[in-house]
């Protein structure tokens, strides 16, 4: 049901993305919804951006948390829509509902139902579904032994989406997190590392540097 501009942009849009050019990305999903206010393409693509973008930790804190409500409202309208399940970018979009209403549990059982039907890329939400998952029950709930198995199905959910899409950058960001709770503090460095390369990009210390101090806080959680 999308038209060729709009799937042109699609396909576009995921490619800026995916080369690590989060602020054009956003500003280009930006304008595409002011210019298509009314098509629920377009609606979910800057919901997906805005998301993404409150991410960047060089933005000031207040910008970050608008980024993260505009999100989280569109995307729950995205959600809602009677004729959501007529879109090809159907599953994406609940993966993202899933994601940015931190239901984790039913965006791995999401990529669960997308793998069963044939969509390989299911992988990827149930990639990122374990990842979060883990941290919750490490973090919050301090159940360690749930947290290693969620983190053991995130790592195997990586292994598999890699066969399909071995440049894809952001799975690196939750499969660290996993090797982490499983506390291999090496490769969780080379993983997180190795999302700059699928970039193309050198490694932006700031984000590592972040990184690292969330993995030294897992790390000392699991010593407890």
């Amino acid at each position: 049901m999308l038209t060729p501009e709009e799937r042109t942009f699609r396909q576009h849009l995921l490619a800026l993305y995916n080369s690590g050019k989060m602020r054009e990305a956003y500003d280009q999903a930006k304008e595409f919804y002011a210019a298509h206010p009314g098509t629920i393409l377009a609606k979910y693509l800057y919901a997906a951006m805005a998301g993404d973008f409150s991410d960047d930790i060089s933005l000031p804190e207040e910008m970050r948390t608008e980024l993260r409500e505009t999100a989280k409202s569109l995307i729950k309208e995205v959600y809602e829509h009677k004729d959501l399940p007529q879109f090809e970018f159907s599953s994406h979009a609940k993966n993202e509902y899933f994601w940015f209403h931190k239901l984790h549990g039913q965006q791995y059982q999401l990529g669960e139902e997308r793998v069963a039907a044939g969509e390989q890329r299911g992988y990827y939400s149930m990639c990122v579904g374990a990842s979060a998952m883990a941290k919750k029950c490490l973090l919050e709930l301090n159940d360690k032994n749930s947290a290693a198995a969620w983190a053991e199905k995130s790592i195997k959910a990586f292994h598999e989406f890699e066969k399909i899409d071995p440049n894809w950058h952001n799975i690196n960001y939750f499969y660290a997190y996993a090797l982490t709770i499983q506390g291999n503090r090496p490769e969780a460095i080379a993983a997180y590392r190795d999302m700059y390369r699928k970039q193309n990009n050198s490694v932006n210390e700031a984000e590592l540097s972040k990184f690292l101090a969330e993995a030294e806080q897992i790390l000392s959680r699991l010593k407890e």
